[in-house]
């Protein structure tokens, strides 16, 4: 689903995205920075839990294609 919101953007050329599309772009990536530093909320296993949390998480990433996006962003941001 919030992969959805970055192909408008992304489909156009740096030049051409307007001052929303380059705020929708890097609110999604603030999202998905915070997801990855999560902490574990458990005292006991903490690195299992973190381990865990790290592994669905890029789970979810690799099946919603946001691996692929980042990719795609540093692209046209570089």
């Amino acid at each position: 689903v919030v992969m959805s919101y970055l192909a408008e953007p992304l489909s156009r050329s740096a030049e051409d995205r307007s001052e929303k599309d380059n705020k929708t772009i890097d609110v999604i990536l603030t999202l998905f920075h915070n997801l990855l530093h999560i902490k574990a909320f458990t005292r006991s296993n903490v690195d299992e839990s973190k381990r865990a949390l790290e592994n669905a998480m890029m789970r979810v990433f690799l099946e919603e294609n946001v691996l692929e996006a980042f990719v795609v962003v540093i692209v046209f941001f570089l």
